[in-house]
């Protein structure tokens, strides 16, 4: 899945200020890519280890669902549905 794809699963835009969840999890999808990806980048150089882009971005999508699981998403069902985390 293309990194735009994981982005529009909230379903609302992907840019703005403020803390409303869509943002929140615009801004986490971002934040845990660009770690995940300087992490595998950091390993393929230094240790000399690489994994397989889906291990990566499995890694970023797992992480993701576990930050949002922690979430309070009840009044957002969209993300919770699109990223398959209880909404309570």
């Amino acid at each position: 899945m293309a990194f735009v794809g994981m982005l529009s699963l909230t379903g609302l835009p992907l840019i703005g200020e403020g803390i409303s969840p869509a943002i929140v999890a615009n801004k986490l999808c971002l934040g845990v890519a660009v770690y995940h990806i300087w992490r595998e980048r950091n390993c393929r150089i230094f240790e000399g280890t690489q994994k397989t882009s889906l291990v990566v971005a499995r890694s970023i999508i797992d992480t993701i669902r576990c930050r949002l699981s922690s979430f309070n998403l009840k009044n957002h069902p969209i993300i919770a549905l699109n990223w398959n985390v209880n909404s309570s």
